[in-house]
């Protein structure tokens, strides 16, 4: 395999690992402000304004994308450090912003069928947000990308600065819009949940009409899920209790909950 070859599989390898990173993070994100469309954007938002060392990331990479893009200029970058260093730029990114985890600790993702369907819709947006960005670049990055998947062996192409190039413009900007992408996701998403939901809500309503529970409802920004876990254990000593299941405190959850565990002297 030539050296091209091995460019094209580290550039797929590196965009694969890290979509499955930035996906992961920002869909518990969106799960947790039970996927509001415009929340994604403003917890990022947010998170940098009272937090501005959590853009280091992001610093550091811009940093070695220019550094590596110069070098290249001057020939001064040669293969496989450009390919390797551009990769490591490209991992850094993902990190953004800084202290807002993965997994997360106050609230873990849960892969519901909703976050499944969330994910797929995600990754579709991701890819054709990528794809336009790279066709508006530049006509000159633009036949860069075109030497590169189709195999033009020759010139600049396969310079070492280009390789950099493509890396900073397919990956690293994305990393940053990831969760304005998750919003247009979440825009295309909701209607489908709504319509998708519909039947078991009309459903929870019938129930709720049935039994005439008694209704206790905790608000709130944060504890809520910890909240009703109390008053679920005080209260249920004496009195037959059904919370909602975990932290699915959305309007499906609650219906969840009432049509699978909801029964007479609730």
């Amino acid at each position: 395999m030539g050296d091209l070859g091995l460019e094209r599989l580290v550039i797929l390898a590196t965009y694969l690992v890290f979509t499955g990173f930035i996906g992961v993070k920002w869909i518990r994100v969106a799960q947790r402000e039970h996927y509001v469309f415009g929340w994604t954007e403003r917890i990022a938002a947010g998170w940098g304004r009272s937090r501005p060392t959590s853009r280091w990331p992001l610093m550091v990479t811009l940093t070695m994308g220019a550094g590596l893009l110069a070098l290249g200029t001057m020939d001064l970058v040669f293969e496989p450090w450009s390919t390797v260093a551009a990769a490591v730029a490209v991992g850094i990114s993902a990190l953004w912003p800084w202290g807002l985890g993965f997994r997360g600790t106050t609230s873990k993702l849960q892969w519901t069928s909703r976050a499944k369907r969330l994910a797929v819709i995600w990754l579709i947006v991701w890819f054709v947000s990528t794809v336009v960005g790279l066709a508006v670049f530049s006509v000159s990055l633009a036949t860069t990308v075109f030497a590169l998947s189709f195999g033009d062996q020759g010139g600049n192409a396969t310079s070492p600065w280009v390789v950099g190039a493509f890396f900073l413009i397919a990956l690293i900007t994305p990393a940053r819009f990831a969760p304005t992408s998750m919003d247009i996701a979440l825009a295309i998403a909701n209607p489908i949940e709504k319509a998708l939901s519909k039947k078991w809500l009309v459903s929870a309503q019938k129930k709720l009409r049935q039994v005439n529970p008694t209704v206790v409802a905790v608000t709130g920004s944060y504890g809520k899920t910890s909240t009703k876990g109390y008053i679920a254990h005080l209260v249920g000593a004496k009195f037959s209790v059904v919370p909602s299941p975990a932290s699915f405190n959305n309007l499906l959850g609650l219906a969840r909950a009432v049509n699978d565990k909801l029964t007479p002297g609730t």
